[in-house]
């Protein structure tokens, strides 16, 4: 591909497509909404379950509904004690 590194003018613009991408992926928002209602002080992990089908599993755009799974677990075993 590219010998030399980007230019200002190409990162920028690579940053502008990849912003893009991400508004156009359907499961955004709810993962989001998740997170804000995620107690604080805890470890939560959000999982993001595609479809087998979905293009996202080999590098493209979802085009699936996602299932999104929240695991929350208590500050005591996070090694907060």
């Amino acid at each position: 591909m590219h010998d030399q590194p980007l230019t200002r003018r190409e990162r920028r613009q690579l940053e502008r497509v990849a912003a893009k991408a991400r508004r156009q992926q359907p499961y955004i928002e709810p993962v989001l909404e998740a997170g804000q209602a995620l107690p604080r002080g805890s470890l939560s992990i959000i999982d993001v379950r595609h479809d087998s089908w979905c293009p996202k599993l080999h590098g493209g755009l979802c085009r699936c509904q996602p299932d999104i799974v929240t695991h929350t677990y208590p500050p005591s075993l996070n090694g907060d004690e």
